[in-house]
């Protein structure tokens, strides 16, 4: 195909701008780029010194995308969001159901096996187990947070091997965590010397140990009950020591299916949404380890 049947195979949209907006873009484009030099006059009218750079780049099949430049009212709006304090506060989801979590369903031995197997497929880096790192001050302010209750046990664990149960509000989703972690100040101190058994040894890492959860968490639409696997870390390798948990990609949020509606689109449909909480964050399906698909 021709260059000039491929420029014309390219279905564009039309906008309207200003001549020296098109120009200003189009010079931008060509910035650093090869282009030829030509000869030209020291003064001569707008439209044939357009029409000599026209005829120089003719042979140019770099394409330009045209963007429409920020509106005043737009570009104060962005001002008016860069220069706004920080929150000092936690935010929170919006949530239809109150009142406390009951408590994480007990692991059956079949979902017990379906961890440990889950455990020893999941191979983690060495170094920090997550990708992103995140100012704890910024992420309580401005993530969506969710409340849970998690009871924790080892991989290896029998029915008299310590158990802790962890209730807290700072649980954030973080695509940036290989899987969930949490900070072992969440954790009590007899379950943090019991991860430095010889029990637990085959899940002892370099950087924390892996542990089972059975865990209750509240969405926007309702609470579900979840199984997964979850990297325990001492708060000093957590990110900027965040105290807290991240709910990671491997063994949850591959799992499940979820719709996130900030506060100011729910405002924006006139829907009356207190300032305190972040939006909606709705659990729309997820898969238990027995393979079977739970929709709301």
């Amino acid at each position: 195909m021709s260059h000039e049947n491929a420029s014309l195979s390219v279905l564009a949209t039309k906008i309207h701008l200003p001549i020296d907006e098109i120009l200003q873009q189009t010079v931008g484009y060509l910035t650093g780029s090869l282009v030829p030099e030509v000869s030209i006059d020291e003064e001569m009218l707008v439209s044939q010194a357009v029409e000599i750079a026209a005829r120089a780049l003719r042979d140019n099949y770099r394409r330009v995308f045209f963007t429409r430049p920020l509106s005043k009212a737009t570009r104060a709006a962005a001002r008016d969001m860069a220069l706004a304090p920080p929150r000092t506060s936690p935010i929170a989801i919006r949530s239809n159901t109150n009142g406390p979590l009951p408590d994480p369903p007990t692991l059956s031995p079949k979902q017990k096996a379906a961890l440990k197997q889950l455990a020893l497929e999941t191979i983690l880096p060495r170094g920090v187990p997550y990708l992103l790192t995140l100012c704890p001050g910024l992420a309580e302010a401005y993530l969506p947070s969710l409340t849970g209750r998690l009871a924790l046990t080892g991989l290896g664990s029998d029915a008299q091997s310590p158990r802790t149960v962890v209730t807290t509000d700072n649980i954030y989703f973080d695509t940036g965590a290989h899987i969930p972690i949490m900070s072992d100040d969440l954790v009590t101190g007899e379950f943090r010397r019991y991860l430095r058994t010889e029990e637990n040894a085959p899940y002892l890492l370099h950087n924390g140990s892996k542990v089972q959860v059975s865990a209750s968490l509240r969405f926007s639409n309702g609470q579900i009950a979840m199984a997964f696997v979850m990297l325990v870390v001492p708060l000093d390798r957590m990110p900027n020591r965040f105290s807290g948990v991240l709910l990671g990609q491997r063994t949850f949020m591959d799992r499940l299916q979820v719709e996130m509606i900030p506060r100011t689109l729910l405002a924006a449909r006139e829907q009356n949404i207190p300032d305190e909480f972040w939006g909606d964050l709705l659990i729309k399906a997820y898969m238990d380890l027995d393979g079977i698909l739970h929709q709301f």
